[in-house]
Protein backbone atom coordinates (compact mmCIF):
# COMPACT_ATOMS: atom_id res chain seq x y z
CA UNK A 1 0.00 0.00 0.00
CA UNK A 2 2.58 2.37 0.84
CA UNK A 3 4.08 2.26 -2.62
CA UNK A 4 0.86 2.69 -4.43
CA UNK A 5 0.67 5.92 -2.36
CA UNK A 6 4.04 7.09 -2.96
CA UNK A 7 3.60 6.49 -6.70
CA UNK A 8 0.25 8.26 -6.65
CA UNK A 9 1.80 11.24 -4.76
CA UNK A 10 4.95 11.70 -7.26
CA UNK A 11 2.42 11.41 -9.95
CA UNK A 12 0.54 14.20 -8.50
CA UNK A 13 3.50 16.32 -8.50
CA UNK A 14 4.60 15.49 -11.66
CA UNK A 15 1.03 17.12 -12.43
CA UNK A 16 1.19 19.46 -10.77
CA UNK A 17 4.23 21.34 -11.55
CA UNK A 18 2.91 20.46 -15.10
CA UNK A 19 6.55 18.32 -15.56
CA UNK A 20 4.84 16.44 -18.42
CA UNK A 21 5.04 18.88 -20.78
CA UNK A 22 9.14 17.90 -20.34
CA UNK A 23 8.33 14.19 -21.30
CA UNK A 24 9.43 14.56 -24.94
CA UNK A 25 12.61 16.27 -23.76
CA UNK A 26 13.51 13.59 -21.43
CA UNK A 27 12.06 10.20 -23.26
CA UNK A 28 15.10 8.25 -23.89
CA UNK A 29 16.27 8.77 -20.41
CA UNK A 30 12.36 7.81 -19.29
CA UNK A 31 12.56 4.86 -21.55
CA UNK A 32 15.89 3.57 -20.21
CA UNK A 33 14.52 3.60 -16.61
CA UNK A 34 11.53 1.82 -17.39
CA UNK A 35 13.37 -0.69 -19.11
CA UNK A 36 16.06 -1.18 -16.42
CA UNK A 37 13.14 -1.82 -13.70
CA UNK A 38 11.68 -4.40 -15.74
CA UNK A 39 15.08 -6.15 -16.34
CA UNK A 40 15.38 -7.00 -12.44
CA UNK A 41 12.22 -9.12 -12.07
CA UNK A 42 12.82 -11.33 -15.31
CA UNK A 43 17.07 -11.86 -14.74
CA UNK A 44 15.66 -12.52 -11.01
CA UNK A 45 12.47 -14.66 -11.65
CA UNK A 46 12.95 -17.77 -9.56
CA UNK A 47 15.45 -16.04 -7.54
CA UNK A 48 14.09 -12.54 -6.30
CA UNK A 49 16.39 -10.45 -3.85
CA UNK A 50 12.83 -8.56 -2.91
CA UNK A 51 9.58 -8.45 -3.58
CA UNK A 52 6.38 -7.16 -2.67
CA UNK A 53 3.68 -9.05 -0.99
CA UNK A 54 0.33 -9.06 -2.75
CA UNK A 55 -1.74 -6.78 -1.50
CA UNK A 56 -5.68 -8.19 -2.78
CA UNK A 57 -5.73 -7.59 -6.40
CA UNK A 58 -2.08 -5.56 -6.68
CA UNK A 59 -0.11 -8.75 -7.20
CA UNK A 60 4.09 -7.79 -6.93
CA UNK A 61 4.10 -8.04 -10.78
CA UNK A 62 1.21 -5.59 -11.07
CA UNK A 63 3.62 -3.84 -8.51
CA UNK A 64 6.61 -3.71 -11.01
CA UNK A 65 4.59 -2.93 -13.87
CA UNK A 66 2.95 0.07 -11.91
CA UNK A 67 6.05 1.53 -11.26
CA UNK A 68 7.75 0.73 -14.32
CA UNK A 69 4.34 2.89 -16.30
CA UNK A 70 4.01 5.36 -13.39
CA UNK A 71 6.09 5.95 -10.78
CA UNK A 72 9.92 5.74 -12.69
CA UNK A 73 8.55 7.68 -15.98
CA UNK A 74 7.32 10.86 -13.68
CA UNK A 75 10.32 11.01 -11.09
CA UNK A 76 12.81 10.53 -14.07
CA UNK A 77 11.30 14.11 -15.66
CA UNK A 78 10.57 15.55 -12.43
CA UNK A 79 13.93 14.76 -11.37
CA UNK A 80 15.86 15.68 -14.42
CA UNK A 81 13.85 18.67 -14.91
CA UNK A 82 14.46 20.35 -11.96
CA UNK A 83 18.62 19.24 -11.59
CA UNK A 84 20.05 22.41 -10.46
CA UNK A 85 23.14 23.40 -11.85
CA UNK A 86 25.64 24.52 -8.99
CA UNK A 87 27.84 21.57 -8.26
CA UNK A 88 26.98 21.34 -4.44
CA UNK A 89 22.87 22.33 -4.84
CA UNK A 90 23.23 19.53 -7.32
CA UNK A 91 25.17 17.00 -5.06
CA UNK A 92 22.09 17.80 -2.35
CA UNK A 93 19.30 17.74 -4.58
CA UNK A 94 20.49 14.19 -5.81
CA UNK A 95 20.77 13.12 -2.54
CA UNK A 96 17.30 14.53 -1.13
CA UNK A 97 16.14 12.44 -4.09
CA UNK A 98 17.91 9.23 -2.66
CA UNK A 99 16.96 9.83 0.78
CA UNK A 100 13.72 10.55 -0.34
CA UNK A 101 13.30 6.74 -2.22
CA UNK A 102 15.53 5.28 1.10
CA UNK A 103 13.06 6.58 3.30
CA UNK A 104 10.14 5.43 1.81
CA UNK A 105 11.29 2.24 1.06
CA UNK A 106 12.62 2.23 4.80
CA UNK A 107 9.01 2.54 5.63
CA UNK A 108 7.78 -0.25 3.67
CA UNK A 109 9.96 -2.82 5.52
CA UNK A 110 8.66 -2.02 9.02
CA UNK A 111 5.35 -2.45 7.35
CA UNK A 112 6.31 -5.69 5.78
CA UNK A 113 5.44 -4.57 2.43
CA UNK A 114 8.85 -5.26 0.62
CA UNK A 115 10.55 -8.46 1.61
CA UNK A 116 14.36 -9.35 1.23
CA UNK A 117 16.19 -12.93 0.86
CA UNK A 118 19.08 -14.51 -0.55
CA UNK A 119 21.45 -11.36 1.43
CA UNK A 120 19.74 -8.47 0.07
CA UNK A 121 18.87 -5.66 2.77
CA UNK A 122 18.28 -2.13 3.00
CA UNK A 123 22.08 -0.99 2.23
CA UNK A 124 21.58 -2.54 -1.16
CA UNK A 125 18.36 -1.21 -1.79
CA UNK A 126 20.59 2.45 -0.85
CA UNK A 127 22.71 1.20 -3.07
CA UNK A 128 20.41 0.48 -6.19
CA UNK A 129 18.98 4.24 -5.38
CA UNK A 130 22.55 5.60 -5.87
CA UNK A 131 23.00 4.07 -9.05
CA UNK A 132 19.19 4.91 -10.22
CA UNK A 133 19.49 8.71 -9.90
CA UNK A 134 23.57 8.78 -11.11
CA UNK A 135 22.20 7.24 -13.87
CA UNK A 136 19.20 9.09 -14.92
CA UNK A 137 21.85 11.76 -14.63
CA UNK A 138 24.44 10.00 -17.01
CA UNK A 139 22.37 8.57 -19.42
CA UNK A 140 20.42 11.91 -20.24
CA UNK A 141 23.76 13.08 -20.97
CA UNK A 142 25.59 9.84 -22.04
CA UNK A 143 23.43 7.07 -23.39
CA UNK A 144 26.69 4.63 -24.21
CA UNK A 145 27.92 5.88 -20.90
CA UNK A 146 24.76 4.65 -19.05
CA UNK A 147 24.55 1.29 -20.77
CA UNK A 148 28.23 0.51 -19.57
CA UNK A 149 27.66 1.30 -16.29
CA UNK A 150 24.21 -0.30 -16.16
CA UNK A 151 25.83 -3.65 -17.42
CA UNK A 152 28.99 -3.49 -15.04
CA UNK A 153 26.28 -3.08 -12.13
CA UNK A 154 23.95 -5.42 -13.43
CA UNK A 155 26.93 -7.98 -13.76
CA UNK A 156 28.65 -7.50 -10.07
CA UNK A 157 24.45 -7.94 -8.41
CA UNK A 158 23.99 -11.34 -10.70
CA UNK A 159 27.26 -12.66 -9.31
CA UNK A 160 27.59 -11.27 -6.05
CA UNK A 161 23.81 -12.56 -5.11
CA UNK A 162 24.24 -15.77 -7.25
CA UNK A 163 21.35 -15.26 -9.69
CA UNK A 164 20.93 -18.76 -11.46
CA UNK A 165 21.40 -17.66 -15.08
CA UNK A 166 19.45 -20.39 -17.69
CA UNK A 167 16.68 -22.93 -17.40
Amino acid sequence: MVIIIFTLSFLMVFVITKSYKYVDQYYQTVLYVSLVSIIYPLICRGHMVWHFPDIGYFTDKANFLFQAIVLFPSTTVFFLRFLPRKVWSRVVYFLGFVGLYSAMEAFMVMRGEIIYKHGWNFGWSMFVDLCLFGLMWIHARSWRLALFISLCILTFLVLWFRVPMGG
